[in-house]
């Protein structure tokens, strides 16, 4: 997909392939596209050029409807009425959706609000609104599901909440989840699969191990001559750390020369271990930034 705004490129040729009964994580810095992205997918934005294809079938402006019965979403904030009951939204979302009794029930116990329905919304807790967005978003029983900052504005306790519904909706519901997050340590947990874009375009596709398997680790060496090592090291631009050095981006072959290199100088190495970069650091490390809401 590709979409222009003028002769502004928002989202650049962008391959996006979603396996089913995946949690995907879409992410993306400031201004990456990922939002056009997923109003694209549920057909509030016209693509430029490019083909979508949802659920096997291609979807244009003759299929458009067929398609979307089948996907479920929530885009921003819930858009459920607050001076009205959450089972009285939860009954609105069925009518306007001709969806079946049965599926709105199930919604309700899958997000655990079944004590709170006879309550007004304007006096649900954030995490609450959230949950009856989601459910609002299931009534019709969707096969895809896609959520744009879910845990936005949550506390810690909420965000652990709507974390561990997305990936039983996956897991034990068979349901494939597209979710987008700034909070990237969450979606580290939830996310099986991960697109990353940046200014429109992908820079990786893949699962979360595959990404990790592409990075190189990085390597702490623990020494008492941690001075004498770093500048033994100053080529590969070491980190002096209180107990040791770090050093990042190194082969095996390379750890092995290095450690030769230090012995052979006299430095005693006590400990030599690989760490795996986290997600926040490999992200910025291939887009060269940190910021992630849009």
């Amino acid at each position: 997909m590709t979409k222009t705004y003028g002769k502004t490129t928002v989202v650049d040729s962008l391959d996006l392939d979603v396996a089913a009964g995946t949690v995907h994580g879409l992410l993306g810095p400031n201004g990456s596209g990922k939002s056009t992205t997923m109003k694209m997918l549920l057909g509030l934005v016209t693509p430029t050029s490019g083909e979508i294809s949802m659920l096997g079938h291609p979807m244009n402006r003759d299929t458009r409807a067929q398609v979307l019965a089948g996907v479920g979403s929530l885009i921003e904030a819930p858009s459920a009425y607050p001076h009205l009951t959450g089972a009285e939204n939860m009954k609105i979302a069925s009518r306007l959706f001709d969806a079946d009794p049965a599926n709105a029930r199930h919604a309700v116990e899958l997000v655990r609000l079944g004590n709170h329905m006879d309550k007004l919304v304007k006096n649900y807790s954030l995490g609450m609104k959230q949950r009856l967005g989601i459910a609002m978003a299931l009534v019709r029983d969707p096969r895809l599901l896609i959520l744009d900052e879910p845990t936005n504005g949550l506390d810690p306790a909420g965000i652990e909440e709507i974390r561990e519904l997305i990936v039983s909706l996956a897991r034990d519901e068979g349901r494939t989840v597209l979710v987008s997050s700034h909070l990237l340590s969450e979606i580290e947990k939830m996310a099986s699969h991960l697109t990353i874009i940046d200014r429109g375009r992908m820079v990786f596709q893949g699962s979360q191990q595959q990404l990790y398997d592409a990075q190189l680790p990085d390597l702490y060496i623990q020494t008492p001559s941690a001075r004498l090592a770093a500048e033994l090291l100053a080529p590969l631009n070491p980190a002096e750390t209180a107990g040791g050095v770090e050093l990042s981006g190194l082969t095996d072959e390379q750890v092995a020369e290095v450690c030769t290199h230090l012995v052979s100088h006299g430095v005693p190495l006590h400990q030599v271990v690989r760490k795996r970069r986290s997600l926040e650091e490999i992200f910025i490390g291939l887009t060269g930034r940190e910021g992630l809401s849009a």
